[in-house]
């Protein structure tokens, strides 16, 4: 039929991305931004102030990789804690 996928050569880069506005104390004040990023593969993690920050901590995490520190689609799930 078609062509065949081989799925062993699929590398994968995932990210946890948490977003909140923050009040300000000063009545009036706009709510300010917050962001929190971490690439699941390496453990960096970053808070933000930026959205355009997010896309740039991507790709340079994106870019820094290699064939070694990518994990396959293969690899284990991630383990829930409880809270």
């Amino acid at each position: 039929m078609g062509q065949e996928i081989d799925y062993t050569e699929r590398r994968v880069a995932s990210f946890l991305l948490r977003f909140w506005m923050e009040p300000r104390e000063a009545e009036g004040e706009e709510p300010v931004f917050r962001g929190y990023i971490r690439h699941l593969q390496t453990g960096e993690e970053a808070y933000l102030t930026d959205p355009e920050a997010i896309i740039e901590l991507v790709r340079r995490w994106l870019a820094s990789e290699t064939v070694d520190s990518v994990s396959s689609a293969q690899d284990k799930p991630l383990h829930r804690t409880q809270r």
